[in-house]
């Protein structure tokens, strides 16, 4: 986002240059798509929550992708910074495989685990995913020494379609590139809530099976439904549904709010 607040006087129309180089970083996409599965990076957050969503997604849906020029570069450094931690690892003296795909039948999940270390101590075998973050969401972490709650979600999904005890999360901060390792471990506690989030994404696919579409759980100003690629077209143009669903609530999702 360019946010000159002085425009020094010049030969040629400097705010005039401004607006068009921020509509050049701008992109919008419009296009139609059928998802195949659920992934496990959004299904615990904002409109992945949404049981409506999953429906639509998976029957076909005009899928408005809107971005401006401070969430492309956002994205940017974000793939950058995976790309680099990733050869960081493949560098080290550790056999680590990168971006490792992931499928699950029942229900539908299809994802990309971003490091898997194999044989650690000859006997781990620990995915590892990778966040970069602001310096105040990084420093709530390190503070509170846990993860974000759809983080851990995302994290004891791979667990779980790999068949792994201990994973890890990494965060970076965005500001000098420091680091903190949290552990994940899929003990009866972390089994009990990836359990609830499978059965649920289970029960919504029935229902799409079914040939049902889900109520819309929300009000059109809710804060999940802000930023969803489906937003216009659940609203305006889909179905407006016959069967009554819950969001899902996996625990301290809703609480989350510096990310």
């Amino acid at each position: 986002m360019i946010d000159n607040i002085w425009y020094k006087k010049t030969p040629y129309n400097l705010k005039d240059l401004a607006k068009i180089m921020e509509a050049s970083y701008s992109k919008e996409k419009v296009e139609t798509i059928q998802k195949k599965t659920f992934s496990p990076s959004t299904v615990g957050y904002s409109h992945g929550q949404c049981p409506r969503y999953w429906t639509l997604a998976f029957n076909g849906a005009e899928f408005n992708f809107s971005y401006d020029a401070q969430s492309l570069d956002n994205m940017q450094v974000g793939t950058d910074a995976h790309t680099r931690i990733q050869k960081n690892f493949e560098d080290s003296e550790l056999e680590v495989v990168s971006e490792v795909e992931i499928k699950h039948e029942d229900p539908p999940i299809r994802g990309f685990v971003d490091l898997y270390i194999k044989n650690f101590k000859g006997k781990f075998n620990i995915p590892v995913e990778i966040k970069t973050t602001r310096l105040e969401a990084y420093a709530i972490r390190r503070a509170q020494k846990k993860p974000v709650a759809y983080h851990e979600l995302q994290l004891l999904i791979y667990l779980y379609v790999l068949n792994e005890r201990h994973g890890l999360i990494m965060y970076e901060n965005k500001n000098d590139h420091s680091k903190i390792l949290i552990p994940v471990e899929m003990d009866e506690h972390n089994k009990m809530k990836v359990d609830y989030a499978l059965n649920w994404m289970r029960e919504v696919y029935s229902i799409y099976k079914d040939g049902k579409i889900i109520k819309n759980p929300y009000r059109k100003n809710a804060k999940q439904c802000k930023t969803c690629p489906i937003r216009k077209y659940c609203f305006e143009d889909a179905e407006v549904g016959t069967v009554d669903f819950p969001p899902m609530n996996y625990s301290e999702v809703e609480n989350e709010k510096v990310w």
